[in-house]
């Protein structure tokens, strides 16, 4: 069985009408409710926005929209269930480990993979950094696999100016194969990275 959430209604109607098996809801996903451990499987892209939504029963943290929604299909997913996302860098590169810290909490970084610039342009018009995140939700009380991901490091990247330094999830320095492309800064108010 197949559960679609989406909050534009034609989108959500184009979604019924491509997979009529499926029950396609056509809602923000914040308005969502469904018992904790419901899934087996949650698959998204979640909205890239600075946002923070009222929600005490999944962000008692307040996090950013798009940690939210991750913290939020994780509790929706049974132990053992995986959750697939496509996210913001800024999940894993933030300098403030909160979000990281929430996400393993709940359920183990199986994989990671971090998308060229430009991957979005031709459907979405952005130049984004995206990445898709693997993760596995554990039982209760059991200890995560690693925390190494949860912490950012200084490192010096090239960029129009020379090298610059900025912070990359350790992830990314412990698995640079997982990385599509090089990482770069590209100029911007508070420099941009960019992966080529």
């Amino acid at each position: 069985q197949m559960i679609g959430v989406e909050l534009d209604p034609i989108t959500a109607g184009i979604a019924q009408a491509l997979y009529p098996a499926a029950h396609v809801q056509a809602e923000s996903f914040a308005n969502t409710r469904y018992p904790s451990g419901h899934f087996d499987l949650a698959i998204g892209n979640v909205p890239f926005a600075d946002i923070v939504l009222h929600d005490p029963r999944y962000n008692s943290a307040r996090l950013a929209m798009h940690n939210h929604f991750i913290v939020k299909s994780l509790d929706m997913v049974r132990p053992g269930g995986m959750v697939a996302v496509l996210t913001s860098r800024y999940t894993m590169d933030s300098d403030n480990p909160a979000a990281r810290r929430e996400i393993n909490a709940r359920a183990d970084l199986v994989a990671a993979v971090r998308l060229p610039s430009g991957a979005h342009h031709r459907a979405a018009g952005t130049e984004a950094v995206t990445d898709l995140l693997i993760l596995r939700r554990r039982e209760s009380g059991t200890r995560p696999m690693a925390t190494s991901w949860e912490t950012t490091t200084a490192v010096d990247l090239e960029s129009p100016r020379g090298l610059e330094t900025t912070r990359i999830n350790q992830y990314w320095l412990d698995h640079p194969d997982r990385v599509l492309g090089s990482q770069r800064l590209e100029v911007g108010l508070h420099g941009i990275l960019g992966v080529t």
